[in-house]
């Protein structure tokens, strides 16, 4: 007998040399060739190793050997059985060596299974080489057809419980069986609940963007897809992935839904078992993260599939809970920790406190649990994957900067609202931060639980506490509604508000049963959802459903009640009543199955077990957001005039408009976000249009860019672009226009937002206008003098690290730090001494920043001379008013605004004569502050040479007032006249900038001025006995309330005050103590009010104490210099 030669086979070796892994070969040791024939389709050898026993080889590439096939037969077979209820029949296509056949019938359920593979050639030899694993061929379950796959799946439709695809890999003959339209034949085969497996593009060593493709490919096609893997020693890199996928959304993958007992196991595998099941599904991070990564920057080319949200709400009404879900959805944290991991509070501060301080984003890869739900999506849709760039921000007042800075960058938000504490101060406020950037709301109402728990309420009563606070959103949004958002009020029937609860991870909407309800009584959807809310009543008697509340005498439930509320209710009762079994037979009845384990949970376990499986959360709030809010082609052609300071018609603003990721680029920056590297941050924004990648030179515009100018402007290359994701980034080459980017190597050129651009006359994207102000101070001093330039580069880093806080010098060389409020100053000081400083610091008692203004018209013209007495500037100063100093905090009135529109605004609105308005020459202080200053002169030469001089003089002058160095509000100064030396060089700078200081503090000190103070409006949330102690502590610090209203169905209290901020300090701690722990306050920054008491220019009356305290400070003499110091007579 001659030796059989093969090309493969070199000095006694058997080589796999493949352009699949082109830098790497197998090797074998052969004892001999058993077999060699080239069949209808491809080249088959069969050889006898040393190692691995007879080894099955097509096409020059090792398809199973004898010691280690057991591996990938197993796991190829019993991750899709055991994953699967009841399977009894079973279709494996390929295959043909029967391996996958002999495990199939192992289980005994199957009463069909049938191999379908194109090559006559395989099976016919492996039944003579391979005795071990085609013994499958023998059983009596077992049916054999030879031919094409394709064409076999074409006529199946609904047919099998279970598919596995044993194929080669994806090139030659078994190609088409790693593509989309293979997966479509496969998915129509399956029964309702259906499982397949399919060999999953190799290892992940190897072909990372194989596995990604395929995985978006199934994605496509079924609404559950995960990748598993298994070691086997003769494939390249010693592994094999599967792709795992079920028509059945709601079905975990990788928990095994039948097992074996352990002595059956051992008995019929020798691989497998259900701990290497859930073990299969573990990658290790490099993998995990770059298939993460991939799947998310194959969604970002499209932005009709992106949303960018921000979820918002009051202090403590579960938003971070909330979120959990959506990042568990991901696969990023565990379904047991979600609801108490709080993945998005990173620091650890926030994680002891239980509250958020900054915002943190995370893009997130989601789609639709039913793929017929896009049907319902009002904009452009190509697929069923979406990307979810989730930024979860804080609740507490005092953060509401970062509120800010997180809706700029998004187009939708979720507004989580607490069943019992109903709508809150916050959440007005951050509802009318996200109008007023027209961003659309949807609304969950959250801690559900609490009610049914703790209140224990009826089911009527609950309908009308939700009715009650979806009316007090839509009042919210129909106050503060900008019209180009069009109708975003919020009603359960249409799909806009969820009801659930956070913490135990379960969440509705209406639409979702009325899904199933169509589905059980074959009606339309849109009426179903229509009838499930509202005064609408079913009468089971007629089967008719009807508006009115009796029929016969007889009372009908509401709808609402009857078929929403009556199972959750229905759940909690027998968990209320200890009933177990009660439980779990209402689980049966409502399809949800309940394990062995899940029954012995202790205390909430099993409660949440179930509602989690009935309810999903991440199903509701997935499906409200991507149904309901906007993508960013559909958001940013109506953001884009808000958004962009320049002309409508602007190259820029079109592609804006656009959302075009061609175009030149256009970005936000909208805050800093340090990064583990000591010192440097992350430039946290949203790219509006163009594209974004590592390497690029673009144009930084700082707030106070101007176009043509070269103020405020670098031009610098971005070092790299990441991805933010929580608690990491992960790198990622570029991001077009709709996303959410985190950039590395620009964060010394910008303070703590502004504009990148690559378009040459680009004009800014707007400066975000802050609710709170920063008006609670304290000085901070280094302990050891050596470490002050620490200090001063701590409080820079700060100053970048936070929106809001604001960190100075003053002219005694302390170091000030400016806060929102209390527990903001605390946050940051705290930041700074163990973060951006790092080393110990003294820290002063908190003061309050004041405003200086008058209430008065100047009581004489003021005159300066300028030094060298050739120049005379005339000004009077007035009150501006509140309105319209109120008018420029909210940028309703802008320094950049056309100055034609602007004074038509003045005039109209405020009464302003028209020419003054026309003739303003600059707000301040900072160019956008709330004072004037108004050109009144008359023909008087050369004057345009000084207006920039007279304007610096005016900004410094605003800056810092004649009273206590606090910065002017509300003043309007009237330049009345001026008298120039005809020599330019007499009237330069020098010459002006001082003179126009001095004249501006005469004319404020002849203006009876005055001290503005701050006020917090404070909102107490307080059970009615303990209502006597909040007035008590109120009125000893000059608060008052002017609101106190009940909150229906709870004996909670509502109480609306004001507060100065001065009186606010250990504020918190008092309350409690008046009303034993039971109050809750939240304080936000409302307005300015003047400061009682009498004129500071009195030393003994109370603003004349705190003018006196504050100079001594500052370390400027304590009396307030005379008019006759600025003044000068002709």
């Amino acid at each position: 007998m001659t030796e059989i030669a093969h090309p493969t086979i070199k000095d006694g070796w058997f080589r796999e040399i493949n352009d699949m892994w082109p830098g790497q070969a197998m090797t074998l040791k052969v004892n001999q060739v058993l077999h060699h024939e080239k069949s209808q389709y491809q080249d088959v050898l069969i050889f006898e190793s040393s190692d691995y026993g007879t080894v099955l080889v097509l096409d020059n590439v090792i398809q199973a050997t004898e010691r280690d096939e057991f591996s990938y037969q197993e796991m190829i077979t019993h991750l899709a059985m055991n994953s699967h209820p009841n399977p009894k029949k079973v279709l494996v296509i390929g295959g043909g060596d029967g391996g996958v056949l002999r495990e199939v019938v192992k289980h005994e359920t199957v009463e069909s299974a049938i191999l379908c593979d194109i090559d006559e050639a395989v099976i016919r030899l492996s039944k003579k080489y391979l005795p071990g694993m085609s013994i499958g061929f023998q059983h009596p379950a077992v049916s054999t057809h030879i031919g094409d796959g394709f064409k076999f799946l074409a006529d199946r439709k609904n047919e099998f419980d279970v598919i596995i695809t044993d194929s080669s890999d994806p090139d030659g003959p078994a190609e088409s069986l790693f593509q989309k339209p293979y997966f479509e034949l496969l998915r129509d085969a399956l029964t309702e609940g259906g499982v397949i497996t399919t060999q999953g593009s190799e290892n992940q060593w190897l072909h990372l963007k194989l596995i990604t493709q395929l995985k978006k490919d199934c994605r496509e096609v079924f609404p559950n897809v995960e990748y598993a893997y298994t070691t086997i020693p003769t494939y390249p890199s010693g592994q094999i992935g599967f792709m795992v996928c079920s028509k059945d959304p709601n079905r975990n993958l990788k928990e095994p839904l039948r097992t074996w007992s352990p002595e059956d196991e051992e008995k019929l595998c020798k691989y497998y078992n259900k701990e290497v099941h859930r073990a299969s599904f573990v990658l290790p991070t490099f993998a995990r993260k770059a298939l993460r990564v991939e799947e998310i920057r194959a969604l970002m080319d499209n932005p009709n599939q992106i949303r960018n949200m921000s979820v918002i709400a009051h202090v403590d009404h579960g938003k971070s809970t909330l979120t959990d879900s959506l990042v568990q959805r991901a696969g990023i944290i565990s379904a047991a920790k979600a609801g108490e991991a709080r993945f998005t509070d990173t620091r650890k501060d926030e994680q002891e406190r239980g509250i958020t301080i900054k915002s943190t984003a995370i893009s997130l890869y989601a789609h639709l649990p039913d793929p017929d739900d896009l049907k319902d999506i009002p904009q452009k849709t190509v697929a069923n994957e979406f990307l979810i760039n989730l930024i979860d921000s804080p609740g507490h007042v005092d953060f509401s900067s970062e509120v800010t800075a997180a809706l700029r960058v998004t187009d939708g938000a979720l507004v989580v609202v607490d069943t019992i504490e109903g709508v809150c101060v916050q959440t007005e406020t951050v509802l009318r931060q996200a109008l007023g950037e027209r961003i659309k709301p949807v609304v969950i109402i959250n801690k559900v639980d609490r009610a049914l728990l703790e209140l224990q309420v009826s089911k009527e009563d609950l309908f009308q506490s939700f009715s009650r606070t979806i009316e007090s959103v839509n009042v919210i949004i129909s106050t503060y509604l900008d019209p180009a958002l069009g109708d975003v009020q919020v009603f359960p029937q249409r799909g806009t508000v969820a009801f659930g609860s956070g913490l135990h991870g379960w969440a509705f909407t209406v639409r979702q049963f009325a899904i199933r309800y169509a589905k059980k009584f074959g009606v339309d959807k849109k009426k179903m959802m229509e009838r499930l809310w509202g005064d609408n009543y079913f009468n089971p008697k007629t089967k008719k459903w009807t508006k009115s509340a009796d029929a016969d005498g007889q009372s009908l439930e509401r709808s609402f009640n009857m078929f929403i509320l009556d199972p959750i209710f229905k759940i909690f009762d027998a968990f209320n009543k200890g009933k177990v079994d009660d439980l779990a037979n209402m689980c049966a009845k409502l399809d949800i199955k309940i394990t062995q384990e899940e029954k012995e949970l202790p205390g909430k376990g099993l409660l949440k077990a179930a509602m989690r499986k009935f309810l999903p959360a991440a199903d509701a709030l997935l499906e409200m957001m991507v149904i309901h809010l906007p993508s960013p082609a559909t958001a940013q052609k109506y953001r884009a005039e808000t958004l962009y300071e320049g002309p409508a018609d602007d190259p820029a603003c079109i592609a804006i408009r656009d959302c075009d990721p061609k175009a030149e680029l256009m970005l936000y920056v909208s805050k800093m976000v340090p990064t583990s590297d000591k010192g440097r941050f992350y430039a946290f924004g949203r790219v509006f249009s163009g594209t974004v990648r590592s390497g690029l030179k673009v144009r930084i515009q700082g707030p106070n860019y101007v176009p043509g100018k070269k103020e405020d402007l670098f031009i610098k290359s971005i070092q790299r672009t990441v991805l933010m994701m929580g608690r990491s980034t992960d790198p990622i080459e570029d991001m077009p226009a709709g996303n959410i980017v985190g950039l590395v190597g620009i964060d010394q050129f910008l303070l703590k937002s502004g504009t990148l651009t690559t378009f040459e006359n680009a004009h800014n994207l707007k400066v975000m206008k802050f609710s709170v102000s920063p008006v609670v101070q304290r000085s901070v001093e280094v302990k050891n003098a050596n470490d002050l330039p620490k200090l001063v580069e701590g409080l820079k880093r700060l100053s970048k690290s936070d929106p809001c806080v604001l960190t100075t010098i003053n002219e005694s060389g302390e170091h000030v730090v400016a806060g929102a409020g209390e527990l903001h100053l605390e946050i940051c000081l705290k930041d700074l001494e163990e973060d951006h400083a790092g080393v110990p610091l003294k820290i002063s008692d908190p003061v309050v920043s004041m405003r200086e203004t008058v209430n008065e018209k100047s009581s004489m013209t003021a005159l300066s001379k300028s030094p060298n007495k050739h120049n005379r500037l005339y000004v009077i100063a007035e009150p501006l008013g509140e309105e319209v100093s109120q008018a420029i905090e909210q940028g309703k009135i802008n320094p950049r605004d056309d100055f034609k529109s602007r004074a038509r605004v003045l005039a109209d609105d405020y009464g302003w004569d028209v020419t003054d308005a026309r003739k303003i020459w600059a707000f301040g202080p900072d160019t956008t502050g709330p004072n004037l200053l108004v050109d009144q002169t008359k023909a008087v030469q050369y004057l345009n040479e000084i207006k920039d001089s007279f304007v610096s003089g005016f900004q410094w002058a605003t800056r810092e007032g004649p009273v206590a160095e606090e910065p002017l509000r509300s003043v309007r100064f009237n330049v009345m006249d001026v008298t120039l030396h005809a020599d330019a060089i007499h009237r330069g700078g020098g010459q002006i900038i001082p003179t126009a200081r001095r004249v501006l503090y005469a004319s404020l000190l002849l203006a009876d001025p005055a001290l503005q103070e701050p006020v917090f409006l404070v909102e107490i949330q307080v059970p009615e006995q303990a209502m006597g102690g909040i007035y008590n502590v109120l009125t000893r610090r000059r608060g008052h309330v002017f609101s106190e209203e009940q909150r229906v169905g709870t004996p909670l209290f509502t109480v609306k005050a004001y507060l100065p901020v001065m009186e606010s300090f250990g504020f918190n701690a008092d309350l409690r103590a008046a009303t034993s722990g039971q109050a809750f306050p939240q304080m936000v920054f409302d307005h300015w009010q003047i400061l009682p008491g009498g004129s500071p220019l009195k030393p003994d009356s109370l603003p004349g104490q705190v003018v006196a305290k504050s100079r001594v400070r500052k370390g400027l003499k304590e009396a307030v210099p005379d008019y006759t110091n600025y003044y000068d007579k002709l």
